[in-house]
């Protein structure tokens, strides 16, 4: 069991948008899109552009929500772990799911914690619960693409040599593997907590620091993580689908291989662009797309060139990264009140004064927010 503090029930304040953080998202991403035009013929690209069937736009956005109905299957298991599904119902939770979409564009998704804060106002999770939560629905999306990038190569359908992202996948294992077995060794977290403990100006933050890692390791236990990881492999296969829509679009012709081919760039992409740390990977994910299309792809598609795979990159990037930051906006704006008010929302069952959460097999852990 999972107690909650009640330090925070004698109020709940107002949560704030990080507006400078989200404005700074689009402002960095602008000025990469701006270079990149500069950098390629950018008449011949406006015109790969506009011969893209406008007819495959909606079957792409449908695709895409399909691929976000996955995710949320992710999102509502570890609510589950975290004892809280009876206290924010469904509706609530794909609010706050939704309005986390455009939380991607800040830097390096940092603003996600905002997820955290408000499970803390509505249902009492702790932040040292609520950012697990948050964490583990990254971690598992890194799984899963990890996963699904080593099946395509096990069946041979595509070579990383020439794209130089073997090191890369092979890093991102490495630190994945790394923090589930840190997760998952009692001796190793009480080493590193002793180690805390005699650096004075993180002493202070022990306490929380034990509860955030015994809420994390609650979540990414080996059976909470493979409950989540169909539905996130689904939708990283929905990705692929999107982008094999796109290629189909330009005139690509569709087989097994370039699937499987399409499964590697959309596994690849965003680890890339995760490293890169610009804000919902601006530029960097639509150059990486381009260049593995032109390296994968080009070779047995003639139909693929720099101007078309730069087209394909922009497109996907939209229904990849830029339709959900706008899907989340909206949503934030409609639902503001219900997201950042002083007053918690009506269908929320019980408060922070007396909120408890089950979760687990019976360990207790004294957190505080």
């Amino acid at each position: 069991m999972l107690k909650m503090d009640s330090d925070s029930s004698a109020e709940n304040p107002p949560l704030r948008l990080p507006v400078k953080r989200l404005l700074a998202g689009p402002g960095i991403a602008l000025a990469i899109y701006l270079a990149m035009l500069l950098a390629v013929n950018s008449l011949e690209l406006l015109q790969q552009l506009g011969q893209f069937p406008v007819l495959l736009l909606l079957p792409l956005a449908m695709l895409k929500v399909l691929t976000w109905l996955c995710r949320f299957v992710v999102w509502q298991h570890f609510l589950d772990v975290a004892g809280i599904r009876d206290r924010v119902n469904a509706r609530n939770s794909a609010i706050l799911y939704l309005a986390g979409l455009s939380l991607s564009v800040s830097p390096g998704k940092s603003a996600e914690a905002l997820k955290a804060l408000v499970l803390r106002r509505w249902a009492g999770l702790p932040l040292s619960i609520g950012l697990p939560v948050v964490m583990a629905e990254r971690v598992v999306e890194t799984l899963s693409v990890l996963i699904l990038s080593a099946l395509v190569l096990a069946a041979g359908a595509a070579d990383l040599a020439p794209v130089l992202a073997r090191h890369l996948l092979i890093l991102a294992t490495a630190v994945v593997l790394t923090g589930l077995l840190f997760l998952h060794s009692p001796s190793a977290q009480r080493r590193m907590l002793a180690v805390v403990a005699n650096v004075p100006l993180l002493r202070h933050a022990i306490v929380w620091l034990r509860g955030f890692i015994a809420g994390s390791s609650q979540m990414l236990q080996v059976r909470n993580l493979l409950r989540a990881l169909v539905p996130a492999m689904l939708a990283t296969t929905g990705d692929a689908l999107v982008l094999l829509v796109i290629l189909d679009g330009f005139g690509l012709a569709l087989n097994t291989e370039l699937l499987f081919q399409a499964l590697l760039i959309v596994s690849l992409t965003p680890l890339i662009g995760a490293l890169s740390g610009l804000p919902n990977g601006a530029g960097i994910t639509e150059l990486s797309v381009a260049t593995m299309l032109l390296t994968l792809v080009a070779p047995s598609q003639s139909a693929v060139t720099p101007s078309s795979a730069a087209a394909v990159a922009l497109i996907e990037g939209f229904f990849h990264k830029w339709l959900r930051v706008l899907v989340g906006l909206l949503v934030a704006l409609v639902f503001r009140k219900r997201l950042f008010s002083t007053e918690l929302p009506a269908e929320a069952v019980g408060n922070s004064a007396t909120a408890t959460a089950t979760a687990g097999q019976g360990q207790m852990y004294d957190l505080e927010s």
